[in-house]
């Protein structure tokens, strides 16, 4: 992104910029006027979205950027590509030197044809802050051309990627910049990945989701105040680990976000832990189809503003001492199917009408709810502004 003086009108023009995320808008900014146009487009080109008849028109508008024949540097402006053509992505190699962010989240077109193009790409973009990798394109080898290559390094996605704790752990140790690691799916990941974690990370954000093969272990490893005093956000989802999370939740007490999904091992306990330990800090809970969590230990997040319980067993009283408790909620999202009943309905209303600054939320509900209920929630809620039913035949 360029640069501007404070003071000019520039500046202020990027600083509006900057709270909207709709490319739509940003191209109709840019019809504006010529100082609106130089200012919108590093957001407008910043990562394009290109459809197949368009191809060929951006390729001679990166050409003619990178041969200074265009009114602004294009090329220059590019920051983030997913990569779905080989030979696309060559072309942007050689156009585009300011790359931060790349993904391989699909299959690839023209891949066979360049087997090597994850290492040639990454040689291209030392200056990458973010690689997101998929399925063939997640491998050791890929990795660790990462972590010779990509220093700057701040987030790493590995998506049902044929990695192991080799691959991973090079990339640890030589990225010392890394805030945010995804593991989705890595089959042959271990406890080991976690022990190089603690040594060499400081993470903002940690996502584990079906890793099969970590345990408490490599979790346990986590639990210090070095690798957790900037962990903000914590994602664990599948995986079969439960006392080293009460051994993490007394060191993580600097964290915003957490989310516990289909943790058969997680309890009550292990959710209080947490709320105890970081109830001041943490704003967003999610505990879906997690068996043993029967609702009791979310009481303990009394200053959270968003709540999602997706869960089988809670019922009326649980949700009673949630809606007690946890006052300064503003989004809620709650699955109510087991405790609905023909008298039911009214008694969910009133439990959720204790919470006097709700803005949105989301039930899941049985086919009793009725349109007099949400009436009576937009009565009682005076300031909840978005509501959705869905109802759901068991």
């Amino acid at each position: 992104m360029h640069s501007y003086h404070p003071l000019s009108h520039h500046y202020i023009l990027y600083q509006v910029f900057c709270f909207n995320n709709s490319q739509r808008e940003f191209y109709n900014y840019a019809f504006v006027n010529s100082q609106w146009n130089v200012t919108v487009s590093p957001f407008l080109y910043k990562a394009p979205k290109l459809i197949e008849r368009n191809v060929e028109k951006c390729r001679q508008t990166l050409c003619l950027a990178k041969e200074k024949k265009a009114t602004l540097a294009y090329n220059e402006m590019v920051r983030e590509w997913n990569i779905r053509d080989a030979e696309l992505a060559y072309l942007i190699s050689d156009y585009c030197p300011n790359i931060e962010k790349i993904s391989c989240s699909g299959e690839i077109a023209n891949a066979r044809a360049y087997p090597s193009m994850i290492h040639d790409l990454i040689k291209s973009w030392k200056n990458l802050r973010s690689i997101s990798l998929s399925h063939k394109n997640g491998t050791d080898e890929s990795l660790t051309q990462v972590s010779i290559h990509c220093t700057e390094l701040e987030e790493l996605v590995v998506v049902n990627g044929e990695v192991t704790d080799l691959g991973i752990c090079e990339v640890v140790k030589r990225c010392r910049k890394l805030k945010e690691i995804t593991l989705h799916s890595c089959k042959e990941i271990t406890d080991e990945t976690f022990v190089s974690m603690s040594k060499y990370c400081k993470l903002s954000k940690l996502q584990l989701k079906h890793c099969p093969r970590i345990t408490d272990k490599g979790i346990l490893a986590l639990a210090n105040p070095t690798f957790t005093k900037r962990l903000r956000y914590l994602h664990l989802e599948d995986i079969g680990v439960r006392d080293s999370l009460l051994a993490l939740a007394e060191h993580t007490n600097t964290l915003e976000g957490l989310c516990f999904n289909r943790l058969k091992d997680v309890d009550d306990e292990v959710v209080s832990a947490f709320g105890r330990n970081a109830s001041y800090s943490l704003k967003q809970l999610r505990v879906y189809s997690c068996r043993s969590v029967k609702g009791w230990g979310v009481m303990e997040f009394g200053g959270i503003k968003g709540l999602s319980l997706m869960m089988d067993t809670l019922g009326l009283e649980q949700l009673s001492g949630i809606c007690e408790y946890c006052k300064d909620l503003e989004d809620l999202t709650l699955d109510v199917r087991r405790i609905v009943t023909a008298d039911s309905t009214m008694d969910i209303v009133r439990e959720i009408s204790k919470l006097t600054k709700l803005k949105s939320l989301a039930i899941f509900c049985g086919k009793k709810f009725h349109s007099s209920n949400v009436l009576q929630l937009k009565k009682n809620c005076k300031k909840l502004k978005q509501i959705n039913f869905f109802r759901i035949l068991d």
